[in-house]
């Protein structure tokens, strides 16, 4: 009798790209450590936007390929979205893209580069896999995802003070 297997989206775009020969395939997901990180990802980023913050990176899949795609606000308000080979950190293309309202105006006082650092302290052994810049109770935050050896956490960080002020599992 044949077996069924079911495979949610996610994890089918897991296999495929690791089918596709993408050793980096979605890594960052997983948190592997091979390829470049998050920060390092933001830092690239910034190089291309000189007076830009970063204010979204999250993990994606571009013709088979792992991806970092990373938002930037430019001094203007109008942002561009930079993806990057998650591998070698190349930079595949770049294009304008909206800016959410939460990012907004004035960057926060804790840059992403430290957000990543709180969140990665705050999870031993963890790697950020996705941060965003966004308003809770009209506070602007940090919610960094972060795979580690428990499994995923969800952190989230004062962008003025750098305070962690929640942690839980991710759903």
């Amino acid at each position: 009798m044949a077996r069924r297997i079911s495979l949610s989206i996610p994890a089918l775009a897991l296999a495929v790209g690791m089918g596709l020969g993408a050793p980096q395939a979605l890594a960052s997901d997983t948190g592997n450590s091979a390829g470049i990180t998050a920060a390092r990802a933001a830092a690239i980023a910034l190089q291309r936007v000189p007076g830009g913050t970063v204010v979204d990176i999250d993990p994606g899949l571009e013709g088979g390929r792992a991806v970092w795609e990373v938002l930037v606000r430019r001094p203007d308000n109008t942002g561009s979205e930079i993806y990057l080979n998650a591998t070698t950190g190349a930079v595949l293309r770049q294009e304008r893209e909206s800016i959410p309202r939460e990012a907004m105006g004035p960057g926060p006082a804790l840059t992403v580069q430290q957000a990543i650092q709180t969140a990665t302290a705050a999870v031993p052994g963890g790697r950020v896999i996705a941060i965003e810049l966004d308003t809770e109770n009209g506070r602007r935050v940090w919610d960094a995802k972060v795979a580690g050896p428990g499994g995923r956490m969800e952190i989230t960080i004062d962008a003025a003070t750098g305070r962690v002020l929640e942690q839980k599992r991710a759903e």
